[in-house]
């Protein structure tokens, strides 16, 4: 996935990271003035263009374990802003589908146990793709669930899913 967007950006991965933090802390760790402000930061965060490469970036950063672990909440948020924002249209930059696939299968395993997200996530995928015209790669989805890795045949349930009627 490209790299987040510089330290000088608006929402870069640093200030994204530091709202969810406050937004999701427990009570008592984060005063009501700073979590109103984190509210507000990440509500403009999500109608951004650079919801889709800073969500991502987290998000692989979550995976990969490169970063502060992000609370299962912040993990929510952005796969699902992310998604929201690619079924609007593809903002510039957008990340390749099969890319987005792969950060999926990342979510579902076990040291980031988050399949609301991966679905989410895979959800996404499927927008890029119709949003580009491209053909669905429908038989590799079919060979996908008929393999005996079940993370990956989840997946493949879940772009199959996200397909229109």
């Amino acid at each position: 996935l490209p790299p987040a967007m510089d330290a000088s950006s608006p929402f870069s991965s640093a200030r994204v990271l530091k709202a969810t933090s406050e937004l999701f802390a427990p009570q008592g760790q984060c005063s009501a003035d700073s979590r109103r402000s984190a509210d507000k930061f990440l509500s403009e965060f999500q109608r951004s263009d650079a919801v889709v490469e800073v969500a991502f970036a987290l998000l692989a950063g979550h995976c990969q374990e490169t970063q502060p672990n992000l609370p299962p909440e912040a993990v929510l948020l952005l796969a699902s802003a992310a998604r929201r924002r690619l079924q609007r249209g593809l903002p510039r930059g957008s990340p390749a589908p099969e890319e987005v696939l792969r950060l999926a299968a990342a979510l579902l395993e076990p040291k980031c146990s988050a399949p609301q997200a991966a679905e989410l996530v895979s959800r996404a995928a499927v927008a890029i793709w119709l949003h580009r015209g491209c053909p669905l790669p429908l038989e590799a989805l079919f060979n996908e669930l008929a393999c005996v890795e079940i993370r990956r045949a989840e997946i493949a349930l879940a772009v199959l899913g996200a397909l229109p009627e």
